[in-house]
């Protein structure tokens, strides 16, 4: 069993060795420069060709799909008999202290530790593998906490069926109030479902045939997008903040292809309806709030306000500190996924030297900082939107000078949250699919 899954995992999907089918060619004279690449040919032809998707690729990813939901699993059923059933019934079950310790001794560790567990196993390299397999640990840590503080969705609770079906999908599923039974997909679902993903495949692949050739980065600002020497002068300079803004499209663009296609493998397997993930944040935002509330990733963002923001805003009752404590967990959730998207295991390091050359060892604190900015900008904006002449700006300006109005809030930083995906070529390795 274990040499069919070294065998699977063999090929570590880091680098894109094949070679495309060419089309026609084309002279880079042609072209706006921004769009020639980095490394020119001396007789300035470029030529245009299709690959086919990597098939092990996907084989790996439905294998860790597979077992990530098996241990899902495993959790959701103590979580809903230790956590959920006890604190319903705290006079005929265990103590709460007991349902903690279960909760965080024993459910939480699983989560946090499998990843680290199946990179070292399987010697996972790929950026694209190890982000989905920090699906678990992400959701599956915010959805204890909501169980644990009582804000699990009343259909979910209602029963264990239920709770592992909410549970062990990742996403969010659709469930109706009346029956407090799961919705299931029709056949027009279906079609929509799947329209989605050929959309969201074909904004995905067009953005990295035209960035590829560029390394993701269209503009030479002279400094390392993934480093910490940024001057106020560099943050704010355009090269800058259309190299973030590129970063940030690809990478929604990206999150939107794998959840789509996630969805719609769980509708097809499970016929259970599926909620949409991400919804085009970075050219339809209406606000910094709508932007993280609606677009960029609804499942952490619900996950987030039922596993932190209710808990908080239940005990203090101050918005504002909720919302600072969500973005400061979210910051936190993020440098977790950061140790295991840049971990350096035993088999990358150098034998000698013990470290690995082409590994990218990013510099932690970025991501507190980032989404901590954005807690900022939303108690900034709920400020402002006490204003009347604010809601007035809003309703006379067009869509789209509002959308860039809020990506200008965070672009100029957004290096710390893109940069490192850039550098450790995430882009490159997604390419792949």
């Amino acid at each position: 069993m274990m040499s069919l899954l070294y065998n699977l995992f063999e090929d570590k999907l880091e680098m894109d060795h094949r070679e495309p089918f060419p089309i026609f060619s084309l002279n880079q004279t042609t072209l706006p420069t921004f769009l020639r690449g980095n490394d020119e040919d001396d007789d300035n032809m470029i030529s245009v060709g299709v690959v086919t998707p990597v098939g092990t690729f996907y084989a790996q990813l439905l294998f860790l799909i597979i077992v990530q939901r098996i241990i899902a699993a495993f959790c959701s059923i103590l979580i809903y008999n230790y956590i959920i059933v006890n604190s319903r019934h705290p006079q005929k079950t265990m103590s709460t202290t007991a349902s903690f310790l279960i909760g965080f001794g024993v459910i939480l560790p699983i989560m946090l530790q499998s990843p680290f567990w199946f990179v070292n196993v399987l010697d996972i390299r790929s950026k694209a593998m190890r982000l989905l397999l920090l699906s678990l640990p992400l959701t599956g840590t915010l959805r204890l906490l909501e169980a644990f503080f009582g804000f699990t969705p009343q259909e979910a609770s209602s029963s264990l069926q239920n709770y592992m079906v909410y549970f062990t999908t990742l996403v969010d599923v659709e469930f109706d109030s009346k029956t407090q039974k799961p919705i299931y997909v029709t056949s027009q679902d279906l079609m929509l479902l799947s329209k989605q993903c050929f959309l969201s495949s074909l904004k995905l692949v067009v953005a990295l045939c035209i960035f590829a050739p560029m390394s993701y980065t269209p503009f030479e600002t002279g400094v390392l997008a993934h480093s910490t020497n940024h001057t106020f002068a560099d943050i704010w300079s355009w090269m800058h903040i259309l190299n973030n803004f590129v970063a940030a499209t690809i990478l929604s663009f990206s999150l939107e292809f794998g959840s789509n296609n996630i969805n719609l493998l769980i509708e097809i397997t499970t016929g259970i309806k599926t909620k949409q993930m991400v919804n085009n944040p970075m050219f339809a935002s209406t606000s910094v709030s709508d932007f993280w509330g609606s677009r960029w990733n609804n499942l952490i963002h619900v996950a987030l306000k039922r596993g932190v923001y209710k808990p908080v805003r239940k005990y203090c009752n101050k918005r504002s500190i909720a919302a600072a404590a969500t973005f400061l967990a979210s910051g936190i959730l993020h440098e977790y996924c950061w140790g295991l998207l840049f971990y350096v295991h035993d088999n990358e390091k150098d034998y000698e030297s013990g470290f690995c050359s082409n590994c990218v060892y990013p510099h932690y604190g970025k991501n507190v900082i980032f989404f901590g900015w954005n807690g900022v900008l939303i108690v900034f904006e709920y400020v402002l939107s006490q204003f009347y002449f604010v809601r007035k700006i809003r309703t006379k300006l067009p869509n789209i000078i509002i959308t860039a109005m809020v990506l200008i809030t965070a672009l100029p930083i957004g290096h710390l949250f893109t940069g490192d995906w850039v550098a450790a070529g995430y882009y490159e390795q997604i390419q792949m699919a």
